[in-house]
């Protein structure tokens, strides 16, 4: 051992104490430090390689219902319940209101009684696949205005509220859009959603379907190439929601 402190010392030429134990030091601080190095890649490598290689199991079977409302207003708002409606504003904006009951008697929504039927749709999700799905996102863009608007076509999305859908339908989210705007506006079905499917670690898309008797238009986004199915809600004619 005291041959190899100065065999050591020599070939580095440190006589000093303090400067050999800080040298040795240093020394085995960058060997360990490279050693963690490797085999904190190569188990990243490892964790990255079984995530891809895992199976992916079936995919849940997510299903778009859409319809007018038509006579079915003015809607009962549960006690202890909520109800989730887009409006599509005055100025072509999009935004998500919910409505909570906190009280133990019903509610209605709307409330006025002169709201043109034709401008309200529901957009409603189920799972008829065999898996769960949990924490599902969904985006409904829109297009508004067309050639009616002074500067184009304004196109907003919006995510729409988180929710867990089961297997066999046994869950259904409704969300319910109503037309502000004095512009027809055509709501574009999202041909996937986000979701934790049951049985996986890692978030993923699923698709999504609508059957094809909702679907009254389609459109190809000119940027992605993409295509979309949608239905149109006709411009408001009056401030229905002011009066």
């Amino acid at each position: 051992m005291f041959e190899l402190v100065r065999a050591l010392r020599e070939g580095l030429g440190i006589d000093s104490t303090v400067g050999f134990v800080l040298t040795i030091g240093c020394f085995f601080g960058v060997v360990g430090a490279g050693a963690a190095w490797l085999v904190d890649r190569a188990y990243k490598n490892s964790s990255a390689t079984q995530a891809q290689s895992a199976p992916r199991g079936p995919d849940p079977v997510i299903q778009l219902e859409y319809d007018p409302l038509g006579d079915a207003l003015p809607l009962s708002i549960e006690p202890r319940s909520k109800l989730s409606v887009v409006y599509v504003e005055e100025n072509d904006t999009v935004s998500l209101f919910q409505y909570t009951n906190n009280t133990t008697k019903t509610s209605l929504w709307p409330k006025s009684k002169i709201l043109p039927l034709s401008l309200v749709s529901r957009v409603r999700l189920s799972n008829t696949g065999e898996v769960n799905a949990y924490n599902v996102v969904a985006n409904l863009k829109f297009l508004i205005g067309g050639d009616n608007l002074p500067d184009g076509t304004k196109k907003p999305e919006i995510s729409l509220p988180r929710v867990d859908l089961r297997s066999g339908a046994r869950d259904r989210s409704s969300v319910y859009i109503a037309n502000k705007s004095a512009s027809p506006v055509l709501i574009l079905f999202p041909p996937t959603a986000s979701a934790l499917v049951q049985g996986e670690r890692n978030r993923r898309a699923v698709p999504v379907a609508a059957a094809a008797s909702m679907i009254t238009m389609t459109y190809r986004d000119p940027e992605t190439g993409n295509q979309f199915g949608g239905s149109i809600l006709p411009p408001s004619p009056t401030r229905w929601w002011q009066q």
